[in-house]
């Protein structure tokens, strides 16, 4: 079983995200920081990561749209871009593409289209143009002020997408999105005494911490044997 080690979100790290290790192991340092890639803060900017703004949709594509990020007490509009995808927006479950629901179309002279709340994760250069990275969810209900998870908690969830090195290209671990307002565990199976709940995040869970279809249990997959979830 694994329990979770948290990497809160900073100016210095990536997305927030959790890692899960084995018991009785030693966490490793801040994996993820290689492995989502981290960039310092863009342009003219102040670092805007760990921030809840306003953001008004300039363009959108199917699976995402770009925002101007708007401090909500000033009305102050920053120069770069925020990029949000659906995957972490309040339409994440939704069947249609980001790009076909009227709720993110691009906003016009007469109709501006503004979401009222996203949460800043990270900066990132992605097709030689930085972007602030925002979540929307996070920033309707931000499950890092009070994060409900500690030491020896067991958390599920559905696998969301490999983790690569930037440099090497080489899997590094895999990002689980939990299930959301479900059951907490202890580490007999139980569900939590005091009825908390997981959060709407991610956890990572490195290679090494993997059990394989061989019955192997960590490092590289070996022989085109997928993991065991």
């Amino acid at each position: 079983m694994a329990h979770p080690t948290c990497t809160p979100p900073s100016a210095e790290s990536s997305s927030p995200v959790f890692q899960l290790f084995q018991l009785g192991e030693t966490p490793q340092t801040n994996m993820n920081a290689q492995a989502l890639e981290t960039s310092p803060s863009s342009g003219n900017d102040p670092d805007l990561t760990g921030r809840i703004l306003r953001a008004r949709i300039v363009r959108t594509w199917l699976d995402h749209c770009d925002v101007v990020l708007i401090d909500p007490e000033t009305g102050e509009e920053y120069s770069t871009l925020g990029r949000l995808y659906q995957h972490d927006s309040l339409a994440w479950k939704e069947p249609a593409l980001l790009g076909e629901l009227p709720d993110y179309r691009q906003s016009t002279a007469e109709h501006p289209n503004v979401l009222p709340a996203v949460y800043v994760t990270y900066a990132r250069e992605e097709k030689q143009q930085k972007h602030w990275f925002v979540h929307e969810r996070w920033g309707a209900n931000n499950p890092w002020d009070d994060l409900a998870l500690k030491e020896d908690d067991l958390v599920y969830g559905t696998v969301s997408r490999e983790v690569v090195a930037k440099r090497t290209s080489e899997l590094v671990g895999y990002l689980v999105q939990l299930y959301e307002t479900a059951p907490l565990l202890t580490l007999n199976g139980e569900e939590d005494k005091e009825g908390r709940r997981q959060p709407d995040i991610e956890v990572f869970i490195p290679v090494e911490e993997l059990p394989w279809g061989d019955g192997a249990v960590g490092g590289r997959m070996a022989h085109g044997v997928p993991p065991v979830w």
